[in-house]
């Protein structure tokens, strides 16, 4: 799909998004592939339960040896563009052009840079985990660590389903109708004739 995308946008007059198309693919799939290979910051905080089997996929690393190649080339793109649309012979629409992609391709380099950096990026970010609980960790300080994620309406669930269920337990559906049993037959008790003692007997004897 993207090599037909280029095919059919190539040698024309504006090439904006052609480039921003090949910027954006290029630094995700060089970010990709940095998780793969081992980074320091993983942002696995960020998975909801279901998928936090894809932790067992990802490399805790310092730094791994495809990070300064891809951090490297993406650097000697983004100098070229700011060379050339600092050039004098560049049209003012090209350099508009070049200065919106290169904008694009200095903040995937940023985002690059967070996957290494000793700092925590779930800070950042925080506000946008909605009712997700942050348990603080000594290797994560700013959020929590495997395992530590979860989603607090999730777990208020999980504690619904367990209260539900009675002493015995049986779920709180079962334990309901055993309730109602036992009223009915306290009701039953109380209209159903008492036994008659012997003074009694004597009196309806006489």
């Amino acid at each position: 799909m993207g090599l037909f995308i280029v095919a059919i946008t190539w040698g024309a007059p504006n090439l904006v998004g052609t480039w921003t198309f090949l910027v954006l693919w290029a630094m995700r799939t060089s970010a990709k592939l940095n998780l793969y290979f081992g980074v320091r910051n993983l942002s696995e905080d960020f998975l909801p339960s279901h998928l936090t089997y894809l932790k067992s996929f990802f490399r805790r690393r310092a730094m791994n040896g495809f990070f300064p190649l891809s951090v490297g080339a993406a650097a000697a793109v983004l100098a070229l563009m700011v060379k050339h649309a600092l050039a004098s012979t560049t049209p003012a629409s090209e350099v508009l052009g070049l200065t919106l992609v290169g904008t694009m391709l200095a903040l995937a380099l940023v985002e690059h840079a967070m996957l290494v950096l000793p700092v925590s990026t779930t800070a950042l970010w925080r506000w946008a985990m909605g009712s997700r609980a942050v348990t603080p960790t000594p290797d994560h300080p700013d959020g929590p660590g495997a395992g530590e994620t979860f989603d607090a309406q999730g777990a208020q669930g999980v504690r619904g389903a367990q209260g539900a269920h009675s002493a015995h337990g049986r779920p709180a559906s079962q334990a309901q109708p055993d309730r109602h049993e036992h009223k009915k037959n306290a009701l039953r008790a109380e209209a159903a004739p008492h036994p008659l003692d012997k003074n009694e007997k004597l009196l309806h004897a006489r």
